[in-house]
């Protein structure tokens, strides 16, 4: 197949230079019949896109949900493409994405796109991976009308949160240029997400006016992939508030276990560790520890082929689980457990923390900022079994250990990691960037 010439893709855009402020206007004191008119700043909307929210369940589409109910000086409305769990990033944001416009709840709306949008991105989609930047910025050209109809004259700006592919992102950046308001960026990195394929999320993340980021070390990432620092806002992250929760309840779905469990708690990815936890627990098992492992979270296309040849009675492979089930879970654990070799922030280890209980993470700059080693939690090398086994008898046969490391944990979900201090932080990135557009600040490219 011929591929679309590249020097007919849109041109990348650039950072906005300027935004008009938004007011209201409102009858004051004054003679009847003549009510003089004033301005009164109205409470800033923001419009959140981001291709998966709840109920698709993940710590991105968890942290946008929480984001949309916890702002205090903005409001917000939420754009999304999926409610559900995929994996098809491509074709799942394009050519398989039918439907029209629709509102499932308040202040959260869908989007498909027709037959004929789709008929024109069928060529930039095939050509995709061979020019992922040209492609990119042709199929969210197709998007941008649809996108359109949701932009309200009372958004102030639009903030993109990194999901799959890039096309919802260069989506908003346009719009948002277009209709000459700031673009915001939560990119949620993966150090591992570099390199000619990455072209078209490096075009966004440089043109944002603002990048938030949730460690430090991806700042730094960041910076060293082009970004400017003056526009990056460290904002750590914070978990889900914790539900009451029964381990009674949830020991019954593992067949009325009473041992001790190890708790899997995410979307079953192979760079989250899987097989390598899996491997762990068969070697304390080994070793005569009793413990039962319980994977709880949307199953993948790695899972589904590594459990069907991999069962044993001690093994639970739940899949999806409702928010109560989610708690039930924890509540019963021993140890919440998530060696992922790739994390841009790791919620799960928040969520453990807010019952009190110990983790196990790997040892990679992003995981190292959350959880201290021998303080709030274990770490062990990436992709080490044995590491892990040792990890795992240690806090399974050291039950002051655990709960030490637990009750350590609570603290910093109750500091450092509180909802309080994550929004204080984006609301004061908002505010900078609304204040730069309508007070004209030139920004350094």
């Amino acid at each position: 197949m011929a591929v679309p010439p590249a020097d007919r893709a849109p041109a990348a855009v650039a950072p906005l230079s300027h935004q008009q402020p938004l007011v209201r206007l409102v009858p004051g004191a004054a003679a009847v019949g003549h009510p003089e008119i004033r301005a009164q700043p109205l409470k800033p909307r923001v419009l959140l896109t981001t291709t998966a929210y709840p109920p698709s369940t993940g710590g991105v589409q968890a942290h946008v949900a929480e984001l949309a109910a916890r702002l205090t000086t903005f409001e917000a409305d939420v754009l999304t493409l999926w409610l559900r769990n995929r994996t098809d990033w491509l074709l799942g944001t394009t050519l398989r994405l039918t439907g029209d416009l629709a509102q499932p709840s308040p202040g959260v709306t869908t989007l498909g796109w027709s037959s004929s949008a789709r008929a024109r991105m069928l060529p930039w989609v095939l050509s995709y991976y061979a020019y992922p930047a040209v492609a990119a910025r042709r199929i969210a050209a197709q998007m941008v009308p649809y996108l359109e109809q949701v932009v309200q004259p009372e958004h102030a700006l639009i903030h993109n949160h990194r999901i799959g592919r890039e096309f919802l992102a260069q989506t908003s950046l346009m719009v948002a240029r277009k209709r000459a308001m700031p673009f915001v960026l939560t990119a949620h990195h993966h150090p591992k997400w570099r390199g000619y394929r990455y072209g078209g999320w490096l075009e966004v993340y440089r043109a944002a006016d603002a990048v938030l980021a949730l460690t430090e070390f991806e700042s730094a990432e960041l910076q060293r992939l082009g970004v400017s620092g003056d526009r990056i806002h460290v904002i750590g992250g914070a978990a889900d508030p914790p539900l009451p929760a029964d381990a009674a309840r949830f020991r019954a779905r593992l067949r009325g276990s009473t041992g001790q469990v190890v708790l899997f708690l995410g979307q079953q990815f192979e760079y989250k560790g899987v097989a390598d936890l899996f491997q762990a627990v068969a070697a304390i098992r080994s070793r005569g520890v009793k413990a039962e492992l319980a994977f709880v979270g949307p199953a993948t296309p790695f899972s589904t082929r590594f459990f069907s040849r991999r069962q044993a009675p001690w093994v639970h492979v739940l899949g999806t689980v409702d928010e109560q089930t989610k708690w039930d879970a924890i509540e019963a654990s021993s140890v919440v457990c998530l060696p992922s070799r790739h994390e841009a922030f790791g919620r799960v280890y928040l969520e453990a923390w807010s019952k009190a209980k110990p983790v196990i993470g790997a040892r990679i700059p992003t995981v190292g900022e959350v959880i201290t080693d021998g303080q709030t939690g274990l770490l062990v090398d990436p992709g080490s079994v044995e590491q892990l086994a040792g990890a795992l008898e240690r806090l399974l046969s050291s039950p002051m250990l655990a709960a030490s490391l637990g009750a350590r944990g609570l603290g910093e979900v109750e500091g450092r990691f509180s909802w309080r201090q994550v929004i204080g932080r984006i609301e004061a990135a908002y505010s900078s960037v609304l204040e730069a557009a309508s007070t004209k600040v030139p920004r350094s490219r």
